[in-house]
């Protein structure tokens, strides 16, 4: 099981350093791009959720690309698993309610249709 969670964090690395190398981001709708950077390069847990559930409308109405709406269930399980991993590192620094207003927010987004 360890020797599979390596390689499936070895194979992610690579994916990233090829678009990095060959900028592949630029062939992606801003949209997609967007959700690219709020959940591998930038840092806000209290904001995450709700950038998201932009991009997740954008995919659920636009008709270009109709078979994007299949990784929407996807995108909602990894929102909650960053934030979550986030608001561990901040969990000492802010008051818990605060935490658990916007944690609710994130937990009805991972219940969406």
């Amino acid at each position: 099981m360890t020797h599979a969670v390596v390689l499936s964090r070895a194979y992610r690395e690579d994916i990233f350093s090829l678009q990095l190398k060959f900028n592949l981001l630029q062939y992606v709708p801003r949209q997609l791009r967007e959700l690219y950077q709020w959940l591998e390069v930038d840092f806000h847990p209290l904001k995450l959720s709700e950038r998201v559930s932009s991009v997740l409308q954008w995919i659920r109405e636009q008709n270009r690309e109709p078979e994007l709406v299949h990784y929407i269930p996807y995108l909602q399980r990894i929102v909650v698993s960053r934030v979550l991993q986030q608001v561990v590192c901040l969990s000492n620094n802010l008051p818990f309610m605060t935490l658990h207003l916007r944690l609710r927010h994130v937990l009805e987004l991972s219940l969406l249709p």
